[in-house]
């Protein structure tokens, strides 16, 4: 979802590869962040170097041309596929690339580009572009303080320096976190195991494609549910890959028709759905080619599945979805087990879900789970 270039090209986040800038020892970073790099140009190998790098965002637009954007060049490593990567980064942005406020941050995307002309950056206006690849639903935030949840653009507070969030961020404040005040549901942070340790309530184990330590007793947020005092409801998004239709012609499972995913009629964003069930309406819809994929990524979207190793392939562990915003996929549905950072088909719909969660009211670290490490 990075705008113009990446809507059609958007593949995988990040690389591996030499933290130093110029072979000079940059001291210890300010942040860093690992992920994971699979079948990211198919089966071509490319003759010239691939780098991951930070574009920050002026506008604090995610959706916008790679022209627009300036590339932190001393948080650029070069990356071979397969590969796990970190990204090290050893300066904030410069006071022109941040996003004007009160008060002002960055706001990064995490593109892919391949160097065709050797001269270790993004060469801007190369005919075709080098930008091959970025983050489809992450960002990074730098912020010069801590802002408070109505200073920021995810609508939750953002402590001092680099956060790695999710996109779409706030942008139209539709999710708007809220507090509770009723004495009822778990104890909400407490470390899980089991739903069963929640009493009433859920115990994540990830959200999204992040994994949550030891486990996060929450209960999700309904209309009708309880409002547990010392508790944030906040809207969190897991992401999915569909598969893309243009008539029921492409959905020939007993059970499932195409239907337009996108309920504002922006675009186009038709995927197999379970036959007259509604779409998601807190949902963000798009569909895109990645002419690059291999297509042993997408070959088994949308086919049905009793557990998710009947979804798997060698790019992905695959994920076999049961149940998905309010709606039964009678029989199974393969998706893919992780959209961040797995492979991306070559046409697919990629549907983010929005749900909200009680989280646990915090001041600082100290009110939280953590782990202090180095001394810190």
């Amino acid at each position: 979802m990075l705008g113009r270039l990446t809507a059609l090209l958007a593949i995988l986040a990040c690389g591996c590869g030499n933290p130093l800038a110029g072979h000079e020892f940059l001291g210890e970073p300010l942040f860093k962040f690992k992920g994971l790099v699979t079948s990211y140009l198919g089966s071509q190998n490319s003759q010239n170097e691939i780098r991951v790098s930070l574009f920050w965002s002026p506008s604090g637009q995610t959706r916008v041309a790679a022209e627009e954007l300036a590339e932190q060049t001393s948080a650029s490593v070069t990356i071979e596929f397969p590969s796990t990567f970190e990204i090290n980064v050893f300066y904030p942005p410069q006071a022109a690339h941040l996003v004007e406020g009160q008060p002002a941050y960055g706001l990064a995307l995490i593109l892919v580009y391949e160097d065709r002309d050797g001269n270790g950056r993004f060469s801007k206006g190369a005919l075709p572009s080098e930008l091959v690849g970025g983050a489809k639903n992450h960002v990074l935030l730098y912020a010069p303080r801590a802002m408070t949840s109505e200073q920021s653009p995810t609508g939750l507070p953002v402590p001092k320096g680099f956060t790695i969030v999710p996109i779409p961020l706030n942008c139209n404040e539709e999710f708007k976190p809220t507090t509770g005040d009723q004495d009822c549901g778990p104890d909400l942070g407490a470390s899980c195991q089991s739903d069963a340790e929640c009493i009433d309530g859920e115990c994540l184990k990830s959200l999204g494609s992040f994994e949550v330590p030891g486990g996060y007793c929450s209960l999700e947020a309904t209309e009708q549910g309880c409002s547990p005092a010392g508790g944030t409801a906040a809207q969190t998004g897991e992401a999915f890959w569909l598969r893309s239709c243009v008539s029921n012609i492409d959905c020939l499972r007993p059970g499932y028709s195409c239907i337009d995913l996108d309920y504002r009629f922006e675009h186009s964003c038709k995927a197999c759905w379970p036959y007259q069930a509604q779409p998601p309406y807190n949902a963000y819809c798009q569909v895109y080619q990645n002419w690059y994929a291999d297509p042993e990524c997408g070959e088994k979207l949308g086919q049905a599945c009793a557990k998710d190793s009947d979804c798997s392939n060698v790019f992905d562990d695959g994920r076999c979805l049961h149940h998905l915003a309010g709606e039964d996929f009678s029989d199974g549905y393969c998706t893919h087990a992780d959209t961040s950072f797995g492979c991306s088909p070559p046409l697919a719909t990629y549907l983010i879900v929005y749900t909200s969660f009680w989280f646990k009211q915090c001041e600082s670290n100290d009110d939280c789970r953590w782990e202090r490490s180095n001394g810190d």
